[in-house]
């Protein structure tokens, strides 16, 4: 495939509480549950895609998904490469993962 189809490696989830805690249902009458993170790579020419116009498709994709998605802000690229940080938080991990798939899914890498 062209170089930038080329599979990322797979995103590592970070699984614990965040400092900006989530409202849930926790334990201990705390009102919080744990949180998960997965942060990947997506080249900056994909970006426009990902967002759609006025933010359309990601806000679909985190109204579907009940998860948050972030992009880092264009030319806040990662060190060496021409790639953008997107990250993926939610209160469940099968949340996250589904937001991961349909980003996926909307740069052409599923």
């Amino acid at each position: 495939p062209p170089a930038h189809l080329q599979p990322f490696p797979p995103p590592q989830p970070v699984y614990g509480a965040l400092p900006a805690a989530i409202p849930g249902h926790g334990r201990g009458g705390t009102g919080l549950k744990a949180a998960t993170t997965l942060t990947l790579q997506v080249p900056d020419e994909l970006v426009p895609g990902l967002l759609g116009k006025g933010g359309s498709v990601m806000r679909d994709i985190e109204e579907r998904s009940r998860a948050k998605v972030r992009v880092a802000q264009k030319g806040d690229l990662v060190p060496g490469t021409n790639n953008r940080l997107v990250t993926i938080t939610a209160g469940a991990h099968h949340e996250a993962h589904n937001a991961y798939l349909m980003v996926a899914h909307r740069i052409g890498f599923a």
